[in-house]
């Protein structure tokens, strides 16, 4: 269990003090854009807007907003602390004039590369005045002169577009974004947002969809090679093996060279559990697994030993920091989901020499289990299982010992925002069949995280995420393992052969021995099974109480429970 209790002077003002005489509606913006994080998009024209006197003082900004909005036409939306203006009423501005030549009326929507509606964005005719924005739902209307056939739209982050007015008077558009157009916002360490620019150390993010493009059902092995100075050594373990995670290098020779992980602000253990070993033992994985990519909003790597400064002096390698997903304004209950299917083969294996078979001194004999017999010239013999049979390779063992994995992963989700509150419940589900025999993995997730602001003083937040993950057959490694018996099974040896690996006068049968480090892979596999079964319940609950606009208290109770 952990609390976090800290007072900060971070400017998180909800509350502007303003006195205009005869005043705009564009020094109400830029006076709340600097008394407060809020930015805004809107149209030029609409800061020529008169708004009158105003003498106001620490009057809250959605105060201010619904007292001299309405008067003049415009309504506004807040998101992310983005205010957006756009005319109510009046959906385009256009000069007027007298000598109104024919005009064409033309009407479209305006959306980002996934469909969601762009809201406040400039609609022009080239080589005119006449513009508009787009409303709530990304629409617009635009009057056109006569002569003109040119319209351009821009957007604060976008590329500016310009496309012709298609002969139905229809013109719906699609924005991509530009990447390079607008300062880079992450989450810091403390949970603040703040420009990447501003920031004291080093940091690199990565958002949620690009983070899961390739459907890798960990977090570890999603992350592998997104992130520049950061290496990862994936362990050929099972599914869920351990991973070695490094940033910039290894700063001890002899200590934990790992990362620490931070969810929403919490420290997160991922401990590993893992018993492998030249000898023998089996790989658990990290705690990370516990951890569903689909609820992942970002994911940002602090590089330095300043990392040590917000966090101790666990952290002295680095910060793994995770900032899962809220709910999202939209329609209805905002249900998602997300599935995906994976196939997985072995495509690359050792290679082994396949000249000689199994004996010594280039004769072939059953007294030994090393390779150094006789050419594998195809000659009739008596197998070690008494069968006559050609002396010759038999194939690749790799290929026809393991399977083809299988994996499907299943996470639904929803959640929405109002103006006090906020909430997200997902539920994901993962069932993976690895490369061998009989080995599974399953594990369920289910998250919830919700907020809301009972009135300017306080706030509340919180977040639960249960587990269970199970797994069974993970693989035994080192010399009593698998893939030890099948590098050390001599060319000549039938894979079918050792499929039988008992009788009922003999528990094990095996091409040689057997003896501790020469086993029948096929006994290993049904005899040397295992069972793991892990719950965890991770979260936190956290108070926000805002004394000043300038300063605010934050009580957070944290707690990560899990059982083997």
């Amino acid at each position: 269990m952990i609390l976090f209790l800290f007072l900060s002077t971070h400017l998180t003002f909800s509350q502007v003090t303003l006195s205009l005489k005869n005043g705009t509606l564009g020094n109400i913006i830029q006076t709340i854009k600097t008394q407060t994080e809020y930015k805004f998009f809107y149209d030029d024209e609409l800061t020529k807007l008169k708004v009158g006197d105003i003498n106001e003082k620490n009057i809250p900004v959605k105060e201010l907003l619904n007292k001299v909005l309405p008067p003049i036409g415009v309504t506004y939306k807040i998101d992310s602390q983005i205010i957006y203006l756009y005319t109510k009423h009046k959906k385009e501005q256009t000069p007027v004039h007298k000598d109104n030549p024919q005009k064409k009326i033309i009407k479209g929507c305006v959306t980002d590369s996934s469909g969601e509606p762009l809201i406040g964005v400039s609609v022009s005719v080239k080589g005119t005045t006449f513009g508009t924005v787009t409303d709530i739902d990304g629409n617009y209307t635009l009057t056109v002169p006569s002569g003109y056939n040119d319209i351009q739209f821009s957007y604060v982050g976008f590329k500016t577009e310009l496309h012709s007015i298609s002969s139905d008077g229809n013109l719906n558009i699609s924005l991509n974004e530009d990447a390079q157009a607008i300062d880079e916002v992450v989450v810091t360490a403390l949970g603040i947002k703040r420009e990447k620019k501003m920031l004291g150390y080093s940091i690199q993010e990565l958002k949620g969809d690009e983070l899961n493009k390739t459907g890798d059902p960990s977090v570890t092995g999603a992350l592998q090679g997104k992130v520049a100075g950061i290496q990862m050594n994936i362990s050929g373990t099972g599914l869920n093996g351990s991973t070695k995670i490094t940033i910039r290098g290894n700063s001890s020779l002899t200590d934990n060279n790992q990362p620490l992980w931070v969810v929403d602000g919490v420290p997160f253990n991922d401990n590993s559990s893992s018993s492998a070993s030249l000898y023998g033992g089996i790989d658990r994985g990290g705690a990370s697994v516990d951890i569903n990519p689909e609820d992942i909003e970002s994911i940002s790597v602090l590089k330095g030993p300043n990392a040590a400064a917000l966090y101790g002096s666990r952290a002295g390698n680095g910060v793994i920091l995770i900032t899962t997903k809220s709910g999202t304004r939209k329609e209805g209950f905002g249900i998602n989901y997300t599935g995906s299917f994976t196939w997985t083969h072995v495509s690359e294996t050792l290679h082994r020499q396949q000249l000689y078979g199994q004996g010594i001194d280039d004769k072939y004999t059953q007294s030994t289990p090393y390779s150094f017999g006789a050419k594998l010239d195809g000659h009739e013999y008596v197998a070690w299982n008494g069968e006559t049979m050609p002396y010759s390779n038999y194939t690749d063992t790799f290929d026809d010992y393991f399977n083809t994995g299988f994996s499907q992963s299943h996470n639904v989700s929803l959640g929405n925002v109002t103006d006090k509150s906020n909430y997200r419940l997902s539920i994901g589900s993962l069932n993976s069949n690895g490369l061998f025999q009989g080995e599974n993995l399953k594990k369920i997730n289910i998250d919830l995280k919700a907020g809301t602001t009972i009135n300017k003083f306080l706030s509340l937040d919180s977040k639960v995420s249960l587990s269970k993950t199970k797994a069974e057959n993970r693989p035994f490694n080192g010399k009593n393992g698998e893939i030890y018996q099948l590098l050390m099974l001599p060319a000549n040896i039938r894979l079918t052969d050792l499929q039988k690996y008992y009788t009922a006068d003999k528990m094990h049968v095996n091409w040689y021995g057997p003896q501790e480090d020469v086993l029948n892979p096929y006994y290993v596999n049904n005899q040397l099974s295992n069972l793991d079964d892990r719950w965890r319940a991770f979260g936190y609950y956290s108070m926000k109480i805002n004394f000043t606009p300038w300063l605010h208290a934050t009580a957070k109770y944290a707690f990560d429970y899990y059982r083997t």
